[in-house]
């Protein structure tokens, strides 16, 4: 997946943190119709480098 420059996280910890505070996602995406279509998702955080 491309990821623009600006967007890479430079504090990994930070990025952690977020996750374990709000372990839900929002996937956006159009049904076949073209109606939007919002998809609640867990985050789960496996293995993480120390």
């Amino acid at each position: 997946m491309y990821l623009p420059q600006q967007f890479n996280a430079k504090d990994e910890g930070h990025a952690l943190a977020l996750m374990r505070a709000h372990p839900f996602a929002s996937l956006i995406s159009v049904d076949d119709a073209g109606f939007p279509c919002v998809t609640h998702i867990p985050l789960h955080l496996g293995m993480v480098h120390p």
